[in-house]
């Protein structure tokens, strides 16, 4: 991580500005304490590891081809932000 922040878009304060601000009070956060960072750190790794085994169980699949880490890995980020509440339009 650099030790530079990213400048805030002003020009739309009511949601970019604002979410600018979240991200990187989240980031300072994580810099100031690295037992924070490593739980973020955790809750993402385990979504991807999680997601692996349902993914192999459900598809009775032993091993794992490129394309099904990819699957994988969307369906873990997709899990991590939906446990994060943030709220996905698609």
């Amino acid at each position: 991580m650099t030790d530079t922040q990213p400048k805030c878009n002003e020009e739309d304060e009511d949601r970019a500005y604002n979410t600018c601000d979240a991200v990187n009070k989240l980031v300072s956060e994580m810099k100031k304490d690295p037992s924070y960072r490593e739980g973020w750190k955790a809750n993402i790794a385990m979504q991807f590891k999680d997601g692996v085994y349902w993914y192999k169980k459900k598809n009775n699949k032993k091993y794992l081809s490129s394309d099904d880490i990819h699957k994988i890995g969307n369906e873990a980020a997709d899990n991590f932000l939906n446990l994060l509440g943030a709220v996905i339009a698609g």
